[in-house]
């Protein structure tokens, strides 16, 4: 079973049964067989199958991950900022203080915004990451149990 994320490697591991699929329709579209999709082409099952090919999730998991440090680099910059707008209310009273304190709390407010987008970024890009992996390892799957399915020891022979 091919390394979770590597593409090429998954996609290979049902090139076979693909091209397996291939020869039958052209042995049935030499026996007169015709659909516009399926025998418009000589290779088309084999040119969809290859449709992800150059796909790499892993910079997408590289990505996610790069949006999860910053997130954390973010907070660890929200944790501080709040600390010190707990020293300056306790150092400095009146309508200044009060004004400043205001004025470090909206910078607060706002790193709480980026450290819930970064996160929530994170999220969905982890989320097409793992749909585009299991899309193509489904594709692949069905690949090989249509193949399974069909399998017929005289069949392959036959259609070459």
């Amino acid at each position: 079973m091919a390394d979770r994320l590597d593409v090429a490697e998954r996609l290979a591991e049902g090139r076979l049964a693909v091209e397996h699929t291939q020869t039958y329709v052209r042995a049935c579209q030499a026996l007169g067989y015709q659909h516009p999709d399926l025998t418009a082409h000589a290779s088309r099952i084999l040119e969809w199958f290859d449709s992800e090919e150059g796909l790499d999730p892993r910079v997408l998991d590289r990505d996610c991950a790069e949006l999860r440090a910053a997130g954390d680099a973010v907070a660890e910059a929200l944790r501080v900022q709040r600390a010190q707008v707990a020293e300056l209310t306790a150092a400095w009273t009146g309508p200044g203080g009060d004004a400043a304190a205001r004025v470090l709390q909206r910078h607060c407010d706002s790193a709480i915004a980026v450290v819930t987008e970064l996160r929530a970024a994170a999220q969905r890009c982890e989320s097409l990451r793992d749909n585009l992996w299991y899309l193509v390892d489904s594709k692949v799957a069905t690949a090989v149990a249509v193949d399974e399915r069909a399998h017929q020891p005289e069949w392959l022979p036959a259609a070459v």
